[in-house]
C-alpha cells in the first residue's frame, strides 16, 4: 500500500471513531434527559396519587355525614382542584 492512500485510510478510520465518539456522547446526554424526566413524572405521578387519595377520603367522609349532599360537594370541590 502506498503511503498517501494509507494515511487516507487512517484519517477516515479517525473521522469515523470520532463521528461514533460524538453520536455516543449526544445518546448518552439524551439518556440522562430521558431519565431525569421519568424520574419527575414518576413524582408527579406520586404527588397526584396522594391528592385523589385525600380527596377520596373527604368524599367518604362527607358521604357518611350527609349522603344527600354528595353531588353539589362534589361540584365545588372541583371548582377549588387545580389541574
Amino acid at each position: 500500500m502506498r503511503p498517501s492512500v494509507f494515511v487516507c485510510v487512517c484519517r477516515h478510520a479517525q473521522d469515523v471513531r470520532e463521528l461514533y465518539e460524538r453520536k455516543l456522547e449526544r445518546a448518552n446526554n439524551l439518556y440522562m434527559e430521558l431519565c431525569a424526566c421519568m424520574l419527575q413524572m414518576e413524582k408527579r405521578e406520586r404527588e397526584l396519587a396522594k391528592l385523589v387519595s385525600a380527596i377520596a377520603f373527604v368524599l367518604s367522609v362527607i358521604r357518611s355525614v350527609c349522603p344527600h349532599s354528595t353531588a353539589c360537594i362534589i361540584l365545588q370541590v372541583g371548582e377549588h382542584i387545580k389541574v
